[in-house]
């Protein structure tokens, strides 16, 4: 059964109260940049492209949106991942009268007739130029950078990182961005501490969780499509015990409509197997040492970084995993060799945010 996107839209709760409290403090200037914080598959994406950026829009802004964990997957680095989005951005076709040579700048002067093309062009002048566009259409620019701290965790992005917060800096009259991270320590790196690329850049703010207004309008949502009730009072049940999970609870929904004779407590049953089972996690998982797993445990659930603390043997004793000292260095050493852990600042953190996820739920 194939969905169209309006189809999708049907499902779409907005969050329009937030969006416009974000784009009311942006256009009186008492900010120009948020940081969105919440786990990951509640809805910080959905909201950024369906409910923020059509708002913007109608404020006369011209939005961009990046994606760094999906981006970071593929084979180019974020910086030309990033510098290829710019320019696109600034060949789009709104554009097209608007013809510039070249750009003068208090920061920055950019010749592109005589010096150079605009595949040279670094973060600072693509983004100033950018800038320099929108104005003479009496336009501003609001970016929104999804999973920021993806950057945190990418040593080759650091060039890319300076380069942002300065072009950001200079171009804030005109340019406006928000960003978003589902990892408090990745986003304490980049904002909160005194040596953090954009310390005292942006104003903070927890994305809220969804409740039972939410499950109350898919059930409104299913009985327009379906023309069946569902329980409401269950299906928000079944939302909590899926940890508030937007994209979880929509899967069960999706496995009710195309399962009218079960239950939608047997729905929930079979997606919460699904959501468990996973063979790649389960075999990972296996090839674990017992000091391997405690570690990975203790990482995950925010336990302690102290693997050598007498909290540390509690906890791998209460998981019935037996670890000795002798073995965590070699396990740290053999956990960072396989791309399992990093360290940044002292913080140890598992680098798979998946499997991260799947270890806080199923151990």
């Amino acid at each position: 059964m194939q969905t169209s996107s309006s189809d999708l839209n049907i499902w779409h709760y907005a969050r329009s109260d937030l969006a416009k409290r974000l784009i009311t403090s942006i256009n009186i200037g008492l900010v120009s940049s948020f940081v969105l914080f919440a786990p990951r598959r509640i809805g910080k994406t959905e909201f950024l492209i369906n409910d923020l950026k059509p708002l913007a829009q109608e404020n006369n802004y011209f939005v961009l949106y990046f994606n760094f964990y999906t981006d970071l997957t593929l084979s180019q680095s974020p910086a030309i991942l990033f510098k290829n989005k710019l320019r696109e951005t600034i060949n789009n076709s709104i554009f097209d009268k608007i013809q510039i040579n070249e750009v003068k700048l208090p920061w920055c002067t950019i010749n592109l007739k005589s010096n150079k093309g605009i595949e040279e062009l670094d973060i600072l002048e693509l983004i100033s130029l950018l800038s320099v566009k929108l104005q003479k259409k009496g336009m501003k620019l609001l970016i929104l950078l999804d999973e920021i701290q993806e950057l945190e965790f990418n040593k080759e992005s650091q060039p890319l990182v300076a380069g942002l917060r300065t072009a950001l800096d200079l171009n804030k009259e005109i340019v406006k961005v928000v960003f978003t991270g589902s990892s408090q320590l990745g986003l304490k790196k980049m904002f909160q501490n005194n040596k953090a690329p954009f310390f005292h850049f942006s104003t903070s703010i927890e994305f809220p969780y969804f409740d039972k207004d939410f499950t109350d309008f898919l059930a409104k949502i299913y009985k327009q499509i379906t023309k069946k009730t569902i329980d409401q009072v269950e299906l928000y049940n079944i939302f909590c015990k899926l940890d508030k999970i937007t994209l979880y609870i929509r899967e069960v929904l999706n496995i009710y409509i195309l399962n009218p004779d079960l239950s939608l407590n047997d729905c929930y049953e079979i997606y919460n197997k699904q959501l468990h089972g996973n063979d790649d996690n389960n075999n990972k998982w296996q090839n674990f040492s017992d000091t391997e797993k405690a570690i990975l445990l203790s990482i995950a659930n925010g336990v302690t970084n102290s693997f050598y603390s007498d909290k540390f043997a509690e906890f791998s004793s209460s998981k019935q995993l037996e670890v000795s000292r002798g073995k965590i260095q070699r396990a740290l050493q053999q956990l960072t060799d396989n791309a399992v852990i990093t360290k940044n600042e002292g913080q140890i953190q598992i680098i798979d945010k998946d499997f991260e996820d799947w270890l806080k739920q199923d151990n």
